[in-house]
């Protein structure tokens, strides 16, 4: 998979391209074309795909109101962008997070700090 950089008809409706031997694919995600499946802790990693890994942090946090779901950053052959984080990792972190509803202020406690996450109520990945 890879941007769209060859088809700018098809932008922004179609941000992303998959080839299959003769076949293009026009792709897009509701979310993101990256979901973190687990949390190395003791690591500090978010772990994607079957190998694959970048480092957390936390300050880098994104809640989408509109989603409902956290972001982090990571940097792919496709570029820089934001994956989400899966329900059983956001679950994980439920207990360390504090959210004010009135302001829309989240923080997450880490390693013995409070550190803020940003609320969008959109979120383009």
């Amino acid at each position: 998979m890879q941007r769209n950089e060859l088809f700018e008809e098809y932008l922004p409706e179609y941000p992303f391209l998959s080839f299959n031997l003769y076949d293009t694919y026009f792709c897009r995600f509701t979310t993101s074309p990256i979901v973190f499946h687990d949390l190395d802790k003791q690591k500090s990693e978010l772990h994607y795909g079957s190998n694959l890994s970048t480092a957390f942090n936390p300050a880098s946090l994104i809640y989408c109101k509109e989603t409902g779901a956290l972001y982090h950053p990571v940097t792919t052959k496709m570029g820089d962008l934001h994956g989400m984080l899966s329900a059983d990792i956001t679950q994980s972190l439920v207990d360390c997070m504090t959210v004010d509803m009135p302001s829309d202020e989240m923080a997450l406690e880490w390693e013995g700090k409070q550190i803020p996450i940003v609320v969008e109520n959109k979120f383009q990945v």
